[in-house]
């Protein structure tokens, strides 16, 4: 059997948050999940998310936003891919060309099936 995908989630609505968890475990990657860009930061950093292979976090937060999250993100794991979600337009992801080629953006609301797609084609199975 194969290693799992290690993903973290980011995400400050509660709702949300617990529906990403339970559809990507569901479909076996190891998940983790943080509130905010600071939480998640310092769960990388402590080392309780190893291995990192995704990172599908929101883009407007509290304390640290989804952009800032993935620019620390992708100096620290480049190996790393990112999918940004967000309500708001997608012109604000590709706003930031210092960011090309490691993400992808899925607007809200999307359908889980959709979701799922876009991250096996990110980081397989």
């Amino acid at each position: 059997m194969s290693k799992k995908a290690t993903i973290l989630v980011v995400d400050d609505e509660d709702s949300a948050l617990q529906l990403l968890r339970e559809a990507l475990a569901g479909d076996q990657y190891e998940v983790y999940a943080a509130h905010d860009g600071d939480e998640a930061w310092k769960a990388l950093q402590q080392g309780v998310v190893k291995d990192l292979a995704l990172l599908l976090t929101d883009l407007v937060m509290p304390k640290m936003d989804g952009m800032e999250l993935a620019r620390k993100v992708t100096q620290a794991y480049p190996g790393a891919k990112i999918l940004f979600i967000s309500g708001y337009a997608d012109e604000i992801v590709y706003a930031h060309q210092d960011l090309a080629g490691v993400s992808a953006f899925l607007p809200k609301p999307f359908d889980v099936e959709i979701l799922l797609k876009r991250v096996r084609e990110l980081v397989g199975r």
